[in-house]
């Protein structure tokens, strides 16, 4: 059920140990969730969501939709917006704001 606990948890460099430790549970029950042995109670599971800032439903694999990302859908992305996108992501935070309140600015003239 939690699909995507370890990958998860490894990204962020953590153990078994050091997770259940943060969460409040023991590392068996870490280990038996990442192998699919036992599902987590709603109260672990929410934990779990809230200490990888994501959703439950991302967690368990109900959505492919990551938080802070948003479903295209079937759009598709033209060769020009996608240099456009590519450029944006490696613009520093303050940068990226300063684009967004001047695309703001664009579409309120």
């Amino acid at each position: 059920m939690v699909k995507r606990l370890k990958s998860m948890r490894e990204s962020l460099g953590l153990s078994q140990a050091g997770l259940a430790e943060i969460i409040g549970i023991t590392q068996q029950a870490i280990n038996k969730y990442e192998n699919s042995s036992t599902e987590p109670d709603i109260e672990n599971l929410t934990k779990l969501a809230e200490f990888f800032d994501t959703s439950i439903d991302y967690l368990v694999g109900a959505t492919d939709v990551a938080p802070g990302e948003e479903d295209t859908g079937d759009y598709q992305f033209s060769s020009k917006e996608l240099k456009v996108m590519e450029k944006y992501r490696t613009l520093s935070d303050d940068n990226q704001k300063l684009i967004n309140k001047t695309l703001d600015a664009l579409q309120n003239k």
